[in-house]
């Protein structure tokens, strides 16, 4: 897995590539910590690239979403497979977020 963060169009955006695997949920938790910290700006996590991702991914993706809501931020899930789109519904997570 790995994962670039910057600055685009006034959000803060995590592009991620491969699997996000529990190993690999490990090492992105400290990945995000840019996004943790973001205290005046939306959050993007674009998953074009994303193939699989396990329940440590889906509970970082939800710590990371109630951080932000607790600043009154939002996050949102960009290019996400009809597989992954799949997963978050099958989880409930699909009422949690905004999808692009």
């Amino acid at each position: 897995m790995t994962t670039k963060i910057l600055e685009k169009e006034g959000r803060l955006a995590a592009i991620l590539s491969g699997e996000l695997d529990t190993a690999a949920a490990v090492q992105l938790e400290s990945d995000f910590a840019p996004l943790f910290q973001a205290e005046d700006m939306d959050v993007v996590i674009d998953c074009e690239d994303v193939q699989y991702i396990s329940s440590g991914g889906l509970r970082l993706f939800f710590s990371l979403l109630k951080s932000q809501k607790e600043k009154g931020h939002k996050v949102v899930i960009a290019h996400l497979s009809d597989d992954l789109m799949m997963v978050f519904k099958m989880a409930g997570f699909d009422r949690f977020y905004e999808f692009e």
